[in-house]
Parts: C-alpha cells; sequence; structure tokens
C-alpha cells in the first residue's frame, strides 16, 4: 500500500474553501437558469415591421346599431324554431319507419313463421362483425406490462 502524504490543513482549507465557492456559484448560475422560460416557436414568426405599424394595422369598427343587433336575435331565434322543427320531422319519420316495420314483421309472423325468422335473422353478408372471447375482463392484479421502445423527442433547453 502506498503511504499517504500529510497535507498541511491550511492546504486542505484553502482546497474546501474552493470547492465550497464553485458549488454555490454553480447553485447562482442554476437558480438563474430557472427563470428563464421555454421559448414559444409560434412567438418567434411574429413580424416585427407590423408590431411597429400596429395602431395602422388597427380596425376601425363602428359599434352595431340598435336595428342590426334586433335583426339578429329575430334571424337567430327563427333560425333555432327552424332546426327544431326540422328535428321533430326526422324523429316521427324515423318513429314511422320502425312502426310500419313491426307491422309488416307482425303480419309476416302470422302468414308464414319460415320467411319470418328468415327475415329477422341478422345477414352475414351485410353486416361483418367478428366477435372473439369478452368484450371486457378483470384487470390482472400481478400483471407486469412489458416494457415497450419509447423514443423520447422532447426538445431539451438548457
Amino acid at each position: 500500500m502506498k503511504r499517504q502524504k500529510r497535507i498541511d490543513p491550511e492546504i486542505a482549507k484553502q482546497r474546501e474553501t474552493r470547492k465550497r465557492k464553485k458549488l454555490e456559484k454553480e447553485i447562482r448560475l442554476l437558480k438563474k437558469e430557472a427563470k428563464k422560460f421555454k421559448p414559444i416557436e409560434e412567438l418567434d414568426i411574429v413580424n416585427e415591421e407590423k408590431i411597429k405599424d400596429i395602431n395602422e394595422r388597427k380596425r376601425k369598427l363602428e359599434p352595431p346599431s340598435t336595428e342590426c343587433l334586433k335583426n339578429e336575435i329575430i334571424l337567430g331565434k327563427r333560425y333555432g324554431k327552424l332546426q327544431s322543427e326540422l328535428w321533430k320531422m326526422d324523429d316521427k319519420w324515423i318513429k314511422d319507419v320502425v312502426n310500419a316495420q313491426e307491422i309488416a314483421l307482425n303480419r309476416l309472423k302470422i302468414l308464414s313463421p319460415e320467411l319470418y325468422t328468415s327475415a329477422i335473422k341478422i345477414d352475414e353478408d351485410i353486416v361483418k362483425y367478428n366477435f372473439e372471447g369478452p368484450p371486457q375482463t378483470q384487470f390482472h392484479k400481478n400483471y407486469q406490462a412489458p416494457d415497450g421502445d419509447f423514443i423520447d423527442i422532447t426538445k431539451k433547453w438548457c
């Protein structure tokens, strides 16, 4: 084993103060860096010339007249009424079609039970649906998820 040299206590103290100062300086730099915000790329695109003549670019809009506001309100009410009538017509049409279908199926059931069963049977060619296993399963308490590959594309702001 190599014998350790004795260090002068004054030199050891100087080394320790240097280390302490260096750490304090790093802490100050980190605190200063923490105040900086991440740059937003969309804000960098703003043209400085447009910012300079912003007063020229502002529109001088006149406040809308009371008559114009009344017309807008009336138009909005008419539109809402028309839309509600359209919804009601659609609902009525769907109910009528469903009722007609039920009546036709009931008559078919009375006339020919074989045709009725073939009519209510689901056609596999029209509705293509594959189903295997239960749609929902309970989770396993001791399940270990496999580690997948993850590529971090986050930009570093240091």
